[in-house]
This record gives C-alpha cells, sequence and structure tokens, in this order.
C-alpha cells in the first residue's frame, strides 16, 4: 500500500497533545480578540503547523511560533482596541449573585441536618441566611430543607449581579472613544 503525496503521515499522540496545549494557552491568550476571527487564527495556525511538522518536526514547528502569549501580543496589537467581555460578565453574574448564594443555602441546610441527626432529630429555624430564612426538619423517617427569601435578598442579588457583570465584562472599556 503506498501513501499519495496528499496523504499526511501519522502524527503521534504526543505531538498532537502538544500543539492543543500550545494552542489552548493562545486562545486563553487571545480572550480579548472577537470570537469568531479567533477561531480562524486558531484553525489557520493549527493547519500551518501541521503541515510544518511534517517536515521539520512538531517540536520546531511550535518553536518557530514562540510563546503563545508574544504570538498572542502580536494578533492583540491589530486591535484597534480592546472590548468588553459581555459573556463573561454574564457568566461571573450568574455564579456570583446568584450560583453561590444557592450553593451556601443548601450547604449549611445541608449541615443543620447532619447536626440534628447527631442529637436524634428535630427543627431548626436559622434566619438570614444571606436573607434567606432556612428551615431545617429531621426525623426518624427522613427530613425536609425549605427556603424562603426575604426582598431584600433580591435586591442584594440584583446589586452584587450588576456590579459582578460590570467588572466581568470589563464595561469600562465599552466607554472608550
Amino acid at each position: 500500500m503506498s501513501m499519495s503525496a496528499s496523504s499526511a503521515p501519522h502524527t503521534s499522540l504526543a505531538d498532537r497533545i502538544r500543539l492543543e496545549w500550545y494552542l489552548l494557552r493562545l486562545e486563553s491568550a487571545l480572550q480579548d480578540y472577537p470570537g469568531r476571527r479567533r477561531k480562524q487564527i486558531l484553525a489557520e495556525l493549527r493547519g500551518e503547523v501541521m503541515a510544518t511538522a511534517r517536515d521539520t518536526g512538531m517540536a520546531a514547528a511550535l518553536a518557530d511560533l514562540g510563546r503563545p502569549a508574544r504570538l498572542a501580543a502580536r494578533y492583540l496589537s491589530e486591535l484597534p482596541e480592546p472590548r468588553p467581555r459581555w459573556n463573561d460578565g454574564a457568566v461571573l453574574a450568574a455564579l456570583v449573585a446568584f450560583g453561590f448564594p444557592v450553593y451556601c443555602w443548601f450547604a449549611y441546610g445541608i449541615g443543620a441536618s447532619e447536626a440534628l441527626d447527631a442529637v436524634g432529630g428535630g427543627k431548626a429555624d436559622i434566619s438570614s441566611v444571606f436573607g434567606v430564612d432556612v428551615r431545617v426538619v429531621s426525623t426518624a423517617g427522613g427530613g425536609s430543607i425549605s427556603f424562603a427569601p426575604h426582598w431584600g435578598w433580591y435586591v442584594g442579588c440584583l446589586v452584587v449581579g450588576v456590579v459582578a457583570f460590570l467588572l466581568g465584562a470589563r464595561a469600562w472599556r465599552a466607554l472608550r472613544d
């Protein structure tokens, strides 16, 4: 079986991992680059490196590109100015304003339930864990945990969420002329 000129020789697993690790670090350094174009750059680089690696080897092909951070800096210097990252802000706001408090309520409720189990069961009403009343009931037949948010919790989540969103998105970048 002969290999045609257009078919590529087999790339080792170690070389593919080395390439993907390089591209992952590059993509991380290119966070501020527009998404669609960033994906095109990564795809083009992957093809170019694979072609070069056939002749020189993967280590040499990646060494020719230099460090991912320096290559990213060259691409980023082409941009007129850094842009806000709205998706990052939305994710951070959801995690900080909603995810963290909910995690804390459940952790607190489960801990209280375990404590009640240790003393033979009972009921505990805990007032205001991040603005939410928590009621824990533990009996021999089972138990329950319930949460009752106050209006202040909603206001607090809104304020914390907006601040987290603005910081995570780097919204001040939109204010530049």
